[in-house]
């Protein structure tokens, strides 16, 4: 990562970043959308400060024809990173250096941990990355005090059991992070968490209902934090509404699709798309549909001549 070139340790660079990128965008008349689109399928480049600074990234952008660019900032907090740790599980002197070592993360909250800027140009989704080296320090320190403790994996299966029920809501709340949990249905969604966190694959395995229970809750819990936090990313789509409708518009999802069903699945997938993979409201979608060119044109009733002139 190339923080040493670009990222001083001792403020929060990645914030001046983003307020200075977006204020050239705005400058060179593209339209800001205050979060990142999903690459779930198709062609997509991504790229990091090591290849392109974020002025380089945007000037591709402007020579590319795009005329949104995404910006999202995620501000650090220690809790999901140290929230699942139980100190019965750690010796005393390992678990002394994780406590030092979340003392050293609480110090970074608030700050920005990651960046990423994206923008579409001929359907292929272009993406940028950055990520401070204080981020990346706190992550691979703790990865390492973790491995170091629990040896072999298989002898960790009871301890990870019972972090997934001590911690229902941390892993809630890690299932929500992910991109491509939030547009998928509750089936897939129990799929996908057991896939993706090993506590809820040991809970899963045992094949005791209660263990079952467990899992489904904290995927119900999961499904809960999207519906919340979907409100306030529309909330700052909105305004590109007219310009999501023109790229909408080209589509081949839309284009191809015949029936009124399947023009809303592709708004609907669409917009996910567009909002982090958050889905839309059916009146969100439909606000998208009603605008040009998507808008199908009101047909204006035909009237009959009046009997006289009188009429």
């Amino acid at each position: 990562m190339s923080g040493k070139k670009m990222l001083d340790m001792g403020k929060d660079t990645l914030a001046g970043l983003v307020a200075d990128i977006t204020r050239k965008a705005k400058a060179a008349d593209l339209l800001t959308v205050p979060t990142t689109p999903e690459a779930e399928s198709g062609f997509f480049v991504e790229l990091t400060d090591d290849e392109l600074s974020a002025t380089q990234f945007l000037e591709l952008a402007r020579a590319s024809g795009a005329r949104l660019f995404y910006t999202e900032a995620t501000p650090f907090s220690a809790e999901p990173l140290f929230s699942h740790l139980d100190p019965g599980e750690y010796s005393e002197e390992s678990w002394s250096a994780i406590a030092k070592l979340r003392a050293q993360a609480d110090r970074q909250t608030g700050k920005i941990c990651h960046v990423e800027l994206a923008f579409v140009a001929g359907s292929v989704l272009h993406s940028w990355t950055a990520t401070p080296d204080w981020f990346t320090d706190i992550n691979e320190r703790l990865t390492e005090l973790e491995i170091d403790e629990d040896g072999d994996e298989d002898d960790d299966e009871p301890n990870v059991r019972a972090r997934a029920q001590a911690d229902a809501e941390g892993l809630a709340h890690q299932l929500a992070d992910i991109p491509a949990f939030r547009p998928i249905k509750f089936p897939a969604r129990l799929t996908m968490a057991t896939d993706r966190l090993p506590e809820l694959r040991a809970l899963a395995n045992t094949g005791d209902p209660g263990d079952a229970y467990e899992v489904r809750r904290v995927v119900q819990r999961a499904s809960e934090l999207v519906m919340e936090r979907r409100g306030a990313v529309y909330e700052k789509l909105r305004p590109a509404f007219p310009e999501l409708a023109q790229l909408l518009a080209a589509d081949p999802a839309w284009v191809n699709a015949g029936r009124a069903t399947l023009r809303k699945e592709a708004a609907e997938l669409f917009l996910a798309r567009h909002a982090d993979g958050y889905p839309p409201t059916e009146l969100e979608r439909d606000r998208l549909m009603d605008m040009p060119p998507l808008r199908k044109p009101r047909k204006v009733p035909e009237q009959s001549p009046p009997d006289s002139i009188f009429d």
